[in-house]
């Protein structure tokens, strides 16, 4: 495991390398804390730019919302939006109406959180 970014830095060096476009969410997984949700989200990352799997992990989260059905790929990731808010809560959406970084009512494939970061992991 490697860690590879918290916050905005995170936000910079998935952005230098394009790890996210056409990449691929290989699992969604939630976890009950108390009085918080923990969300990750494991992603083969584009071909060249990252070596293994990126976890991402989205810690006190608002919001989530992912649509799916069964006759198009798994959330592979054609464009994303990725940012902070000015709230300051960070905003991923993995399959928007546009790139803008804007939250729109029509982006699907949504988590927004108070806190992001990012692992590197092995192959599996």
């Amino acid at each position: 495991m490697k860690n590879i970014g918290v916050g905005s830095s995170l936000i910079n060096e998935l952005g230098q390398n394009n790890a996210l476009l056409d990449g691929r969410v290989l699992s969604i997984n939630l976890y009950a804390n108390n009085s918080s949700v923990t969300l990750q989200l494991d992603i083969q990352p584009r071909a060249g730019s990252l070596s293994g799997i990126l976890r991402l992990v989205f810690q006190n989260v608002k919001e989530f919302y992912f649509n799916y059905e069964d006759e198009v790929t798994f959330f592979y990731i054609q464009r994303y939006k990725l940012f902070q808010k000015k709230e300051g809560d960070y905003y991923l959406c993995i399959d928007p109406f546009d790139e803008t970084q804007i939250v729109s009512e029509n982006d699907n494939g949504v988590v927004l959180a108070e806190n992001i970061s990012g692992i590197l992991l092995n192959d599996q």
